[in-house]
């Protein structure tokens, strides 16, 4: 069930959507938009058992407040506000470009009402080529949608592979987008760049102009393990729109919603139940290989098990078949890339098959860096890896 209230907090009046009941995952829109975006974002948390909660900020929607000489940081409180009237916290902070920036000073500045921080899209360390607001000042319309805040303003928006008409659905009001990035002047980066001590997960489009992945990657090798960083290719700084499965299905599963598509993929065959695959499977198949555990990688898989790597004289490249021959392959692979690392990027799931997306990096041997594109075929018989074949991009 939705509801629409409007709450008031210090001198601001904020418009909020609520989906569902239970932990509060709050969700903070792009700057000068309202959350409607979020709709289906939103119904996936409720279906999995969690309360979602849009907020839009002052100037966005029915909300209503100065943004006059104020800062991210009085944006953080009317939420901290909201968390409070609602007697709903700790929750779960999901923000979108702009609205990332007031997740993280609210983690900062009231870390007792935050669980954790997803960030969308984030900037902040390392900008665009030209000022955000730019494309915003020749705006003749008080309210525009998405669509033509990119075919007409010329906003930096979407990947080259996204259609615009994505966008339809957004909300904007030009001159709000200008007073929303104005709170964020004069302010130092450490007043909310890290997001206190939460735990952090970052998906970013690698093809976002406005906040370039390269600040995913500075939070994660400045926190380390308080941050997972999940990249997508044929995405912009609207992920949520352009690549919403995969989205979704990494938030669902970072906050911990029961339910959502593609989360998990189970059935029956013949009336027996059968193994269930889902993104947990991945995380755990992943784990060796990213701590370089050769035993640990090949405990996961059968005894008879097979891996067609990438390169070889054949075909399918070159095949390993057995435990032995497989183990020799996987000692080579990280002899090739010492310090490889494997990224989930998407995952796709049937009754015995995963397929995994990656984003791999490492090192080789020259000193050259190394980061590609990547996915594996997984074969499964009785929650082992039976057939592991793996297929890669080629850059040049």
């Amino acid at each position: 069930m939705q509801q629409h209230r409007n709450i008031e907090v210090g001198g601001a009046t904020l418009e909020c959507t609520l989906y569902g009941s239970g932990t509060s995952v709050v969700l903070l829109a792009n700057a000068g938009c309202s959350t409607g975006y979020f709709e289906d974002l939103a119904r996936v948390l409720a279906a999995g058992g969690l309360q979602a909660i849009s907020i839009n900020m002052r100037g966005a929607g029915q909300s209503r407040g100065s943004l006059d000489g104020i800062t991210v940081h009085d944006l953080a409180a009317d939420v901290a506000g909201v968390l409070e009237a609602m007697d709903c916290g700790p929750a779960h902070l999901v923000g979108h470009a702009f609205g990332n920036r007031i997740a993280r000073c609210l983690a900062v500045d009231r870390p007792s009402l935050v669980r954790s921080v997803t960030l969308l899209a984030a900037g902040g360390l390392i900008g665009p080529s030209t000022p955000l607001g730019t494309s915003f000042r020749n705006a003749t319309e008080v309210k525009m949608n998405g669509r033509d805040c990119v075919t007409v303003l010329g906003a930096r928006w979407l990947s080259p592979a996204s259609d615009p008409k994505v966008l339809a659905q957004v909300e904007c009001w030009p001159a709000v987008v200008l007073a929303h990035f104005a709170t964020s002047r004069g302010m130092a980066l450490e007043e909310w760049w890290g997001a206190g001590t939460a735990p952090l997960l970052v998906i970013q489009g690698l093809d976002d102009e406005a906040a370039p992945p390269g600040n995913g990657h500075a939070l994660r090798e400045q926190f380390g393990e308080r941050v997972r960083v999940i990249d997508l290719p044929r995405a912009g700084h609207f992920l949520l729109l352009e690549q919403a499965e995969a989205v979704t299905r990494a938030v669902a599963e970072f906050v911990g919603a029961g339910a959502g598509p593609s989360v998990t993929a189970c059935g029956r065959s013949r009336g027996a139940e059968m193994a269930c695959y889902d993104d947990t499977f991945v995380d755990r198949f992943l784990e060796p290989w990213n701590r370089h555990d050769v035993d640990g990688a090949l405990a996961l898989m059968t005894d008879d098990c097979v891996w067609e790597v990438t390169r070889g004289r054949e075909p399918h490249g070159t095949l390993y078949t057995g435990r032995a021959a497989v183990r020799s392959a996987i000692v080579e692979a990280f002899k090739a890339l010492p310090d490889v690392n494997y990224q989930p990027v998407r995952n796709s799931f049937g009754e015995d098959h995963v397929v995994v997306e990656l984003l791999v990096t490492g090192t080789l041997g020259d000193g050259k860096k190394a980061r590609f594109h990547a996915c594996d075929i997984l074969t499964l018989r009785d929650g082992l890896i039976a057939a592991k074949r793996s297929y890669r991009k080629v850059v040049e």
